[in-house]
């Protein structure tokens, strides 16, 4: 039955080999496609996953004016398994002839931290680490000064992070420095499990009183 049935097959498709050949060609597209497609799909995920587990990057952060109790009611809500908080200051930096908005956050020690990809980290209070996407639109360098409010700083390093997508897609530029005073406050939020992002961001919402 099946010889019969190839050799039916067979013979309609020699019996038309223009549609054939395009048929075959447009399985063999298709085929491409979706190995072309599942290739680069796994070129995006792998560099974000490799920069999350280097930089121990929060699955949902929160920044304003929180107070103690925001930061551990965030902190407390199911599903959480670490959290930190650090201050952030919003300022302004003279740069390429005008002012550029810029989050000044203080060097987180679990969640988040920037991975260094050029120079170091600060050993001083008067140094700061740059992101790179940041520095790199702006033209900022290793051992450039940076002068961030009232206050000039010498950039030790460049990094990246995945706090925030690149500069200037998103903004401000982010700028790390060890000691940061501000009344506000970035918070890192690291879940048990990190598909479950929409319902502790509901939780926290309901928590904050919506805010």
């Amino acid at each position: 039955m099946r010889t019969a049935a190839y050799r039916l097959a067979r013979a309609d498709l020699l019996s038309r080999p223009g549609q054939t050949a395009l048929t075959a060609f447009a399985i063999f597209a298709a085929a491409t496609a979706l190995v072309v497609t599942l290739a680069l799909r796994a070129g995006l995920d792998e560099p974000f996953a490799d920069a999350m587990e280097q930089t121990n990057g929060a699955h949902v952060s929160v920044s304003g004016e929180l107070t103690d109790a925001d930061v551990e009611t965030l902190a407390t809500l199911p599903g959480v398994a670490a959290a930190e908080s650090k201050p952030r200051a919003n300022v302004r930096a003279p740069l390429g002839g005008g002012s550029v908005d810029v989050g000044l956050e203080e060097l987180p020690t679990e969640i988040g931290r920037p991975h260094v990809t050029e120079g170091r980290a600060p050993a001083s209070p008067s140094e700061v680490l740059v992101e790179r996407s940041f520095a790199r639109e702006e033209a900022l360098q290793v051992g450039d000064t940076l002068t961030l409010g009232d206050t000039a700083y010498v950039i030790a390093g460049l990094a990246v992070t995945t706090q925030q997508a690149t500069y200037p897609r998103w903004r401000p530029g982010l700028v790390w420095a060890p000691e940061v005073t501000s009344n506000r406050r970035w918070v890192g939020i690291r879940l048990t499990d990190p598909e479950a992002i929409e319902p502790y961001v509901a939780a926290a919402r309901q928590a904050l009183g919506g805010d």
